[in-house]
């Protein structure tokens, strides 16, 4: 199934010319955890089918009858979350939305046409409840687990509430920045060789500040020329600023060669014929792109001022620019020089920062669209509201996480977040229709303990498919965290953390609260 689905949008993306990008790689991996989940889903239950109705075609049938509503509405739920990315302004997260969609959809189709065909042909599987009155171990430590949250779901929900709590206060410490070199670690040659660069070559990562004014020879002013030799100043004494480079440099190294004295370098000209002469010398040809002529245009309307800067982080660069607009606004305020910040460093800090603020608000605006669509199916407010606990609990141990380690939310770990949600609704749609299931057909019985009964049920059913999901991707996950691909090693220990936020919200949180929600619902009915 998983295979197949991956092809499909692989397929799609290849007949569209869309490329792989940082972004839409992680597409297979969405489609494998969810492919995987629901297949697992409709297998326990073709199993359980298959206890009650010997008939291998009726087993199938009732599968697909009780499974392919619920799979479809995870399915459904998640592609609208993604499809709401086309909301998003930046181009690859609207193109990211499309496919992680479509790949989805393609995931359901197969499972639903596929997987039940394969099995017509398959040996029946038999869990150990069939041939064993007392059950298999797994149904025994299902069971067992709960009874001990069902009978003790205010201690169940505190205890719930404190570990949550706590990773809550470490999420609470995560700030959005990304580096340049955020995918190595510190000891690989790629990271110490353009460390080697920043430290003895001036650094790599160009800062420019470009200056424009509307009058001819505007910089060749001796007031303007000064002011640009106090901005490479302010700058040189930033934290960041590795080395600058400007029209200044090249005409006080050419006072200096000279009049054969260091003092020179630091004296400013107090003429324009001072700067007309210096520049003659130093000049050229005038079409001629290297040395001085890379600084200022041939009317002296325009300059820049480059700036080396270390790879600090998008955060840093940002406030680095901040600073620099105050000091610029200080010099050039009222005059008719404009400015503005540019440069390949400063300009991809500020897309990237804008780029995880918008996947990460787009995220959280799928999240409302899944919950709103989750209510309208279920047709209950409350099972709406209820529902966007254990969906929350993953995001809050994985930003947690982040917290405690110092692990910041860029481009790499920040598209977790959107594995994190499928993950998250999977689980929580499987169990809320399990118990939806079981409460309506024990209520039509007369069962006067529905509610309880009903979630023993669900933990039957969609708690052990959501273990057996967990622990076969966990087991898959490992591998990936011995990778020395850092995005690699994040990916799988990031993830791990949103699988045991799921378990814990799903088997742990959802079940008190739907017996504390809906008993109190029963009792009313029952005395009325």
């Amino acid at each position: 199934v998983v295979i197949i689905a991956s092809l499909m949008i692989t397929s799609l993306m290849v007949w569209v010319g869309a490329s792989i990008n940082i972004i839409n790689n992680i597409v297979p991996s969405l489609i494998f955890i969810i492919g995987i989940s629901d297949s697992i889903h409709m297998l326990i239950r073709d199993a359980e089918e298959m206890e009650i109705h010997q008939s291998r075609i009726e087993a199938i049938k009732r599968m697909i009858w009780y499974t392919g509503a619920a799979c479809l509405l995870t399915s459904l739920t998640t592609a609208v979350g993604f499809f709401s990315l086309f909301m998003a302004s930046t181009k690859i997260l609207r193109d990211f939305g499309w496919q992680a969609g479509l790949g989805v959809m393609f995931a359901y189709c197969v499972t639903l046409l596929c997987l039940p065909a394969i099995l017509f042909y398959l040996k029946p599987v038999h869990r150990s409840t069939a041939t064993k009155s007392d059950g298999g171990k797994l149904e025994k430590y299902i069971a067992q687990l709960a009874t001990v949250v069902l009978d003790n779901t205010k201690k169940t929900l505190a205890i719930c509430v404190a570990i949550t709590s706590v990773f809550l206060f470490f999420a609470s410490e995560v700030v959005i920045d990304t580096t340049l070199l955020e995918v190595y670690t510190d000891d690989h040659p790629s990271y110490q060789t353009t460390d080697v660069l920043n430290q003895e070559f001036g650094g790599i990562l160009p800062f420019e500040i470009s200056l424009d004014s509307e009058t001819q020879d505007a910089f060749k002013d001796p007031i303007i020329f000064t002011k640009m030799k106090e901005i490479q100043d302010f700058a040189n004494q930033q934290e960041h600023v590795l080395a600058s480079e400007s029209l200044v440099d090249f005409h006080q190294a050419a006072r200096v060669a000279l009049l054969g004295s260091a003092e020179e370098r630091q004296r400013m000209p107090t003429s324009r014929a001072q700067v007309e002469q210096l520049h003659l010398l130093i000049a050229g040809d005038p079409d001629e792109p290297n040395g001085v002529n890379r600084f200022v245009s041939t009317d002296f309307r325009r300059t820049r001022i480059l700036l080396r800067v270390f790879d600090a982080g998008s955060r840093a660069q940002m406030e680095l620019a901040e600073k620099l607009k105050k000091e610029l606004a200080r010099q050039f305020d009222g005059t008719d020089v404009k400015y503005r910040i540019t440069g390949d460093a400063y300009v991809a800090s500020k897309s990237l920062s804008i780029f995880v603020h918008d996947l990460f608000y787009s995220l959280m605006l799928a999240a409302l669209i899944i919950f709103f669509m989750m209510t309208i199916v279920f047709r209950s407010l409350k099972l709406g509201l209820i529902s966007i606990v254990p969906n929350i609990v993953p995001l809050i141990l994985t930003f947690g996480y982040m917290g405690m380690t110092g692990t910041n939310l860029n481009t790499t770990t920040v598209i977790i977040f959107a594995i994190s949600l499928g993950i998250a609704v999977d689980d929580t749609i499987h169990f809320l229709a399990r118990f939806e299931e079981g409460r309506k057909r024990k209520k039509v019985n007369g069962d006067l303990n529905s509610v309880r009964d009903a979630l023993m049920e669900a933990y039957d059913g969609a708690g052990r498919a959501i273990l057996l999901t967990s622990f076969m991707l966990l087991i898959g996950l490992v591998v990936l965290a011995s990778s020395d691909f850092l995005p690699t090693r994040q990916f799988a220990i990031l993830t791990s953390f949103t699988i045991a936020g799921a378990i814990l919200g799903d088997l742990f949180i959802l079940p008190p609260m739907l017996l504390l929600a809906f008993k109190e619902t029963e009792k009313a009915q029952d005395d009325s």
